[in-house]
């Protein structure tokens, strides 16, 4: 498990809520509103003994990231989920051919407003992103388990804006929460 992310520290459940409240609103106002987002939110604001920490994703996390179920007309992902490389994959195809709906739009105001490089550090840095080894705990009801040794993301815009990020640049850590039982 320590090779999908490093830098490990908990944080108290009022930070990870704070955060990402923070995060939900600047994207409203920028009318890019996420309803799943704002769901899996009120479920965690209710969740009780779950721990919290700010950990770095590393490039085995990426590697073992499973992204959660997402469909628009064009930019379909499977139920249960698919991996992160494939979706990066995918987007980077769609974007490439010209075909930009309301998600790659998001995606576009994501990448100028939210992911951020910090050169002092040598990592990227977004408003908020979070991840799980519990499928249930990141998006509950989007993902089959895919197996050992995987994470679950619990927001699915951020990630494929920095997984494109990653594409065009290269590799860079991205500091991300992380969530699990007791």
């Amino acid at each position: 498990m320590s090779n999908l992310f490093g830098l490990k520290e908990e944080i108290e459940k009022d930070e990870f809520i704070k955060r990402w409240e923070d995060s939900e609103r600047k994207k409203d106002e920028a009318n890019n509103t996420d309803g799943s987002a704002h769901e899996n939110l009120e479920r965690h604001k209710q969740y009780q003994g779950l721990r919290y920490y700010r950990v770095t994703l590393t490039e085995d996390g990426l590697n073992n990231l499973i992204l959660p179920y997402h469909n628009h007309p064009n930019n379909k992902v499977s139920q249960g989920g698919e991996p992160f490389w494939r979706i990066i994959s995918k987007y980077s195809g769609w974007i490439g051919e010209g075909l930009y709906d309301a998600c790659v739009q998001q995606l576009c105001w994501l990448k100028h407003n939210i992911i951020k490089f910090n050169e002092s550090e040598d990592l990227i840095e977004a408003e908020f992103m979070f991840v799980s080894h519990d499928g249930e705990l990141a998006m509950f009801g989007y993902y089959n388990n895919q197996g050992e040794n995987k994470l679950y993301a619990g927001n699915f815009h951020q990630f494929v804006t920095y997984g494109l990020w990653v594409k065009e640049n290269c590799y860079k850590p991205v500091k991300v929460y992380y969530c699990k039982r007791g």
